[in-house]
This record gives structure tokens, C-alpha cells and sequence, in this order.
């Protein structure tokens, strides 16, 4: 890692984090991963979110309105 500092790293957010932020169970976040539907962070047996790769993949979830 060298001279990088923490700040340089995006945010991590833990389940129930996430959970808040988007407004959904945690065991909805659970489901999500196991069905491998969300990006995440396996460090031992912790489920980390980055926020970038979050907004990411929320921007890629938005359904076009019918006119």
C-alpha cells in the first residue's frame, strides 16, 4: 500500500450501514450477496459495500418510467 492514506480510500459501508441507506432489510442485503446481485467486499467473514461501487450499481438498478 505505500504511502496511501486512509482518506484516499472510497467509503466502506457494513450491512446494516447499507441497509439504512437504501431501505432495505438485512437480510435482504444478505439475500443480495448470496445471490451474488450486489458488489461487495468479502474480508474474513465481514460484508463490506464500497459507496462508489454502490451508487454504481444503484444508477444500473433504475427502471425506465412508461410514457
Amino acid at each position: 500500500m505505500g504511502a496511501e492514506k486512509l482518506e484516499e480510500f472510497d467509503k466502506m459501508l457494513d450491512v446494516k450501514e447499507l441497509s439504512a441507506l437504501i431501505k432495505v432489510s438485512k437480510s435482504t442485503i444478505y439475500r443480495m450477496v448470496n445471490d451474488k446481485a450486489i458488489p461487495v467486499v468479502k474480508i474474513g467473514n465481514k460484508r463490506l459495500f464500497v459507496l462508489s461501487d454502490i451508487r454504481k450499481w444503484l444508477e444500473a438498478q433504475k427502471v425506465k418510467s412508461y410514457q
